[in-house]
This record gives C-alpha cells, structure tokens and sequence, in this order.
C-alpha cells in the first residue's frame, strides 16, 4: 500500500463537496484503508483489476459492521489514487457485466 503518496493525493483533491479534505478526514480515510488491509490482506491486489476491485466491494459490504460503507468508500479513494477514476457503483458495474443486481 502507498500510504504516503495517498495521503498527498487526498491533501491534493477536494471531496465531492468540492471542498479540501480535512486533516481529520484524511485519518480516518487511511485508517479505514488499514482496516480494509487487515480484512482482505493485499489491498494493492484488490484494485488491481476491475473484476478483483468489485469482489473487494462485495466482500466488504457482507462484513457485519457499522462502518462497512466507509471503508467502501476509502478502498474507493484509494482505487481512484492509483486508476485516475472512479470505480462504478456496484450496481452500475453488475448491469455492464451481466451480474446479478444486488441488494
């Protein structure tokens, strides 16, 4: 994981908001990507491919915790730090594939 230079990229972007990441919102955006490395163990491995970013998606969003959609959200960052763009909402990417919807 290139924890450094993802944290540059977030101090570098603004959010959705179109404001600047808070240093707080910087934290806990790398360390829910910790939390995300401790899940799936090879989170550069997981956004290697489309294929391999989704099942990633998937897994994490059958983990029973509250905090599931964020770390979502921070494996999402972190696919657009090293793909230039953002992965699809799941359901768009299941429709583009053939996949069955989910819930």
């Amino acid at each position: 994981m290139d924890l450094q230079n993802f944290e540059n990229w977030l101090r570098s972007i603004k959010n959705k908001k179109g404001n600047p990441y808070s240093e707080k919102a910087i934290a806990t955006r790398i360390k829910n990507l910790k939390t995300v490395e401790n899940i799936l163990v090879n989170v550069d491995e997981c956004i290697r491919t489309d294929r391999s970013m989704y099942n990633a998606l998937i897994t994490l969003k059958q983990i029973d915790v509250p905090e599931h959609q964020y770390l979502q959200t921070s494996l999402r960052r972190y696919w657009e730090f090293k793909h230039g763009l953002e992965f699809p909402r799941l359901n768009i990417y299941e429709e583009k594939h053939g996949i069955r919807i989910t819930e």
